[in-house]
């Protein structure tokens, strides 16, 4: 084995030289190569745009006077979409209710700085559920009375998807006037025995 080492030795050393040269030839001097690298270019800066908050300064919510309710001033105007949060301002979980409270007046400052809805102001009116099932329902149906009331006031309707017949029903004789009592002549006409419905939507049922 040490012969043909020795022998081959001059071969070994030929092809050792030969790829040194391909590997100089192959780098090469960069500044001799003839190619100049392209010069670097800055990038364009970014165009950044400013959008202002819509619940950063203007109006904000308006008439809201915590869980009593909402100044009368804030209900004045006939295009105020009022909307009733019922919040646990007393009670075991009171310590959650002016959390609830700050996150819908920020809502409606924000709805009201970008233009309101419809045009008109959003107003937020409380209630306190004192943590209690039968006060949530008291303040849940003093609320929607309330806001019932407006809605005849200021010469709309009441209603409430399928609660009408029941829940709002005390409401149709203000909104409807002697056409209810005709309603209810005619529902009598056709169920004289009062078993279609009974009790819901018209008097007499």
């Amino acid at each position: 084995m040490t012969t043909w080492f020795s022998r081959r030795r001059w071969l070994l050393l030929i092809v050792a030289g030969v790829l040194a040269l391909f590997v100089v030839a192959a780098c090469g001097d960069d500044d001799d190569d003839g190619l100049d690298e392209p010069a670097a270019t800055e990038e364009p800066a970014e165009t950044q745009v400013v959008v202002e908050a819509p619940c950063e300064g203007g109006a904000g919510v308006l008439g809201h006077t915590g869980p009593a309710g909402v100044s009368a001033s804030g209900l004045q105007d006939a295009d105020d979409l009022v909307i009733g949060v019922l919040v646990p301002s007393t009670g075991a979980l009171s310590t959650f209710g002016p959390d609830y409270i700050n996150a819908a007046n920020l809502a409606a400052k924000c709805l009201n700085n970008a233009g309101g809805v419809n045009g008109g102001r959003v107003v937020i009116v409380t209630g306190d559920t004192a943590t209690a099932p039968a006060q949530w329902v008291a303040e849940a149906e003093r609320l929607g009375a309330r806001i019932s009331e407006r809605a005849l006031r200021l010469g709309g309707t009441v209603t409430g998807e399928h609660g009408v017949g029941l829940g709002k029903r005390k409401f149709m004789a203000a909104e409807h006037g002697e056409a209810w009592a005709v309603m209810g002549d005619i529902k009598h006409t056709l169920d004289p025995r009062g078993i279609l419905n009974p009790g819901k939507l018209v008097p007499g049922n």
